[in-house]
């Protein structure tokens, strides 16, 4: 479960070094990616 959780944080930092990369970028959709990853890195590391 772990390395699933952690598999699933990578593809949210991803998604977020995307939005970043965008013309129209305002930080909203790499702010909320990079949140839900810290969150699921801190759910791996307390299951």
């Amino acid at each position: 479960m772990k390395n699933e959780l952690r598999l699933e944080a990578q593809k949210r930092m991803n998604r977020a070094f995307k939005a970043e990369q965008r013309d129209n970028n305002d930080g909203t959709v790499s702010e909320f990616e990079t949140g839900v990853a810290d969150v699921l890195n801190w759910v791996a590391d307390h299951v």
